[in-house]
């Protein structure tokens, strides 16, 4: 059976092994099902365009570049990618397999229980900023940091494991922007530059290179609403946003929530991460969260989160790699991940 996303149902396959179950989720650009592999007897996560955007050559384009991208990376808070093709049809349905992870995104996590324990904070910003590095180090930049694109690997209740995932704007540091030119203003003519507009750096609202340290900045306003349950900037509109990147100062911490007693040390530590000139920023995204994790006073080496139980059955992560070290994460702290992820993938049967 054949169809693109806009009429994907239950029973279709793609690639004839990965048969879709049900809608996992939905974006600008397409939709995400759970499926089976049907070779293996394994649930994976396939991500299909809309049917308007194949016909869309730079949508395209970006499609295949998030699967080839991501085939390059291995690392423990990275989404694991194990599949792409194309589907013959009318049109043709491109399509990205992913390892199936059950969990809640960080957006949903603050939605619905506000700024967290500075720990937890902490905990996860590390493991985002880990998982960045890894990517930098290869040429990477995500260019699309925000909660919707970290998943929460629940264990006894607790987001004690990360996965970044979502690289559809991902690009390597050294390939030409895909944005609109500059006006006269610095601006892109259409004011519709590639991102996020609450979390894009000015760099990449202007339509300039856009690499690690606009992905610096986007996690500094994520972990602004993290630790306080406030951006940085407020703003009714994309454009409104963009406009105050470009030319408001960021409201730090400290002045956002003056009842949590947040250390002086930390609005420094926010100011440098949300300057305006990437060359102002931290040199890695990692120093950035070790700054962080300093100023609040948690111990940069410390776990990240409990790791009493992870799910198992069904739902359970089914397929990561472990073969790399995050910078700046302690070996043992992801040896024991990786060896709880093992045992609970062999419990569910994997």
């Amino acid at each position: 059976m054949r169809g693109s996303s806009d009429t994907l149902a239950p029973g279709v396959r793609l690639g004839g092994q990965y048969e879709l179950q049900c809608a996992l989720g939905e974006g600008g650009m397409g939709r995400v099902f759970l499926a089976t592999h049907l070779g293996l007897d394994r649930l994976v996560a396939v991500k299909c365009l809309h049917a308007a955007a194949t016909t869309q050559p730079d949508a395209l384009a970006r499609f295949r570049r998030e699967a080839r991208l991501l085939a390059r990376l291995s690392h423990p808070n990275i989404v694991v990618v194990h599949d792409h093709g194309i589907e013959p049809g009318s049109p043709p349905q491109p399509f990205i397999v992913f390892e199936y992870i059950r969990g809640r995104t960080l957006g949903e996590r603050l939605q619905a229980e506000g700024p967290m324990p500075r720990e937890r904070v902490v905990s996860l910003l590390r493991q985002i900023a880990g998982a960045l590095a890894y990517a930098h180090a290869r040429g990477v930049a995500h260019r699309d940091v925000k909660p919707e694109n970290v998943l929460l690997l629940e264990t006894d209740g607790h987001d004690a494991f990360v996965k970044l995932v979502d690289f559809g704007l991902a690009r390597l540091f050294d390939a030409p922007e895909d944005t609109p030119a500059e006006d006269a203003h610095g601006l892109t003519r259409d004011l519709r530059p590639l991102g996020t507009p609450r979390y894009m750096a000015p760099e990449q609202i202007r339509g300039r290179p856009a690499g690690d340290r606009a992905d610096q900045y986007a996690l500094a306003v994520l972990a602004t609403e993290m630790l306080t349950g406030r951006g940085p900037f407020e703003a009714d509109t994309g454009a409104d946003y963009q406009v105050a990147h470009l030319s408001r100062p960021p409201r730090l911490p400290r002045a956002l929530r003056p009842d949590l007693g947040l250390p002086a040390a930390l609005d420094a530590v926010f100011e440098r991460a949300l300057a305006k000139d990437p060359a102002a920023r931290y040199e890695r995204v990692d120093t950035f969260a070790n700054a962080v994790a300093e100023a609040l006073g948690v111990s940069p080496g410390a776990a990240p989160g409990p790791l009493t139980a992870l799910p198992t059955g069904p739902c359970a992560v089914l397929a990561v790699r472990v073969e790399v070290e995050p910078a700046g994460v302690a070996t043992d702290v992801y040896d024991e991940i990786a060896a709880r992820l093992a045992r609970a993938t062999r419990d569910a049967g994997g």
